[in-house]
């Protein structure tokens, strides 16, 4: 089982700390957030304390990329990953964080293990400025920390492995037992003990999509493409492709094609369309990847598709989705550029 681990939480929480202790019990390599962050913080005259100028994250996030390309392509095929990342429940760019990780673990068939490191305000303060944080680049700064823990929360990406762990009183060692034990849990099939840490829960349901659901459909495929995508096209080219899932476009789509949903409790986390011969708009919220939602709405396009009399199903593949067509057994066609978006028509035997 190839194991990709994410630590989150707020700077001075001890991730890397953590990582360290945890590396030996996974025999994994330690990939530190500030492994992206620094060759270009090194660039600039930051002293810890002055706020960053917010373009300078598209950079690191080019440099995260392009650490996961490398590992995707090269990594040992049974090479175990622990990150960290410093991540904000409700910040766009956290997100768009995790969801290169969880991209890279889907890649890599990986196990991915999401932990949020919890901190009460007074420790995190003191941890925050310890001196030896300067030296790594890292922030030293005690009022901000304090503002951060107050207004905000550690990035939940709502993973049913999910652990949330408050090492608030707890060693370093402590705190990579924990998370070790949560793993072997999870390796035994040992689901009921973990539930209270899960995020998303609930039993997966494929339903038919209900014209009453157009707006949340609409809602769910604009969202999951910027920030799933975001990273493998320019930003105009996700705003184009982004207006043609409005509200009044999704009931317009719902007139030619058989669209499904999948729900988990009250949430719709996922759609896929059957237009004739060819599969269409196939989205999972970023929240919900990792979970099996796609593979079980392409399960069902295909059982229709055979029911229907198809034997030869198409998907136009975005570069965010093909590797996930691939594994479903889809072979590339041929390769389609319009202006900058790049996909590719991929195809499957189905009878």
């Amino acid at each position: 089982m190839k194991l990709f681990v994410l630590l989150m939480g707020f700077p001075g929480v001890g991730k890397l700390t953590i990582a360290m202790e945890l590396s030996p019990l996974l025999a994994a390599k330690v990939i530190d957030n500030h492994w992206f962050n620094n060759p270009i913080l090194r660039l600039l005259d930051d002293d810890g304390t002055t706020p960053l100028p917010n373009g300078i994250w598209e950079y690191t996030g080019r440099v995260r990329q392009a650490v996961l390309d490398a590992i995707v392509a090269y990594g040992p095929p049974s090479a175990n990953f622990i990150f960290t990342h410093a991540g904000t429940d409700g910040d766009e760019r956290s997100l768009r964080t995790f969801e290169q990780i969880a991209g890279a673990a889907r890649q890599c068939e990986a196990l991915l293990v999401p932990v949020r490191l919890l901190c009460d305000e007074e420790e995190l303060a003191r941890r925050v400025a310890t001196p030896a944080r300067r030296e790594r680049l890292k922030s030293i700064d005690v009022q901000a920390s304090g503002e951060k823990s107050r207004r905000s929360q550690v990035l939940d990406p709502r993973h049913q492995f999910t652990l949330n762990l408050d090492v608030t009183l707890k060693t370093a060692e402590a705190s990579a037992a924990a998370i070790h034990h949560h793993i072997l849990s999870i390796a035994a099939g040992d689901f009921g003990s973990l539930q209270s840490n899960r995020g998303m829960t609930g039993q997966i349901e494929i339903q038919y999509a209900l014209r009453n659901e157009a707006a949340a459909i609409s809602e769910l495929v604009q969202n999951t493409i910027r920030v799933s995508n975001a990273m493998d096209y320019p930003a105009e080219v996700i705003e184009r492709v982004v207006g043609k899932f409005s509200h009044e476009a999704v009931l317009g789509l719902m007139e030619n094609r058989v669209v499904w949903i999948a729900r988990q409790g009250d949430e719709i986390v996922g759609t896929a369309s059957l237009d004739g011969d060819t599969i269409r708009t196939v989205f999972v919220s970023p929240m919900a990847q990792g979970q099996g939602v796609g593979r079980r709405l392409m399960e069902t396009v295909e059982a229709a598709a055979r029911e229907a009399g198809i034997e030869v199903l198409r998907v136009p593949a975005s570069l965010t989705a093909r590797n996930f067509y691939a594994r479903l057994g889809y072979d590339e066609v041929r390769e389609v550029l319009y202006g900058q978006e790049r996909t590719f028509l991929m195809e499957k035997q189905i009878a």
